[in-house]
């Protein structure tokens, strides 16, 4: 059984946002559409937050003053906030992304998490948790930013026994190589 992991893409990721990666908004309306038209190909289809506490907590040391772009990052998907909150295209897919908020996996929160699977749901459930109560064999994963989380949780999918699928088409990355790069990465653990 095969589930969709669609990591990260909120309002602080895309242009306009406080650390926007170019191309944001047209991935998460690639991501919305593509949803809308293989729904159905998919046992789960399951979504992260980057969502860290508000300063002066450092999360971690995940926000830096300033910030090295590599470890350290500007304020960005604070609890709560607008920039925290999904794109806009996903109202596409609201009623998809509502109907079950346990598939909804927040990360950070006060550490300095990229993997979606270092997330929890509502009730505390972790995300690999989640799909192996689900039967889930097989994961594709797409979303924001390639380079950091979309690999991270790649990768951390690959680790806890999952076939797992990066989606480059439906992805957008910080650096211009950033899906070779994961892709890469993702062969090399597989």
């Amino acid at each position: 059984m095969k589930a969709l992991i669609v990591v990260d893409v909120q309002k602080d990721f895309c242009e306009g946002g406080a650390l926007p990666v170019t191309g944001g908004n047209l991935t998460a309306d690639m991501i919305a559409d593509y949803i809308k038209e293989n729904r159905t190909d998919y046992e789960k289809i399951v979504f992260t937050l980057d969502w860290h506490n508000a300063p002066p907590d450092d999360n971690g040391g995940h926000f830096g003053d300033p910030p090295d772009y590599i470890d350290t990052w500007p304020v960005h998907c604070v609890a709560g906030t607008e920039g925290a909150s999904f794109n806009a295209a996903f109202t596409k897919i609201a009623a998809l992304v509502n109907q079950n908020p346990n598939a909804i996996f927040k990360k950070g929160q006060g550490q300095p998490h990229y993997s979606g699977f270092q997330g929890v749901n509502l009730i505390g459930q972790s995300l690999g948790g989640y799909l192996k109560n689900f039967g889930i064999t097989e994961v594709d994963v797409c979303g924001l930013a390639t380079d950091y989380c979309v690999k991270e949780t790649a990768l951390d999918a690959i680790e806890l026994g999952f076939k797992t699928n990066f989606l480059p088409n439906l992805s957008a990355g910080i650096t211009p190589d950033a899906a070779r790069h994961t892709e890469l990465a993702i062969r090399m653990h597989q």
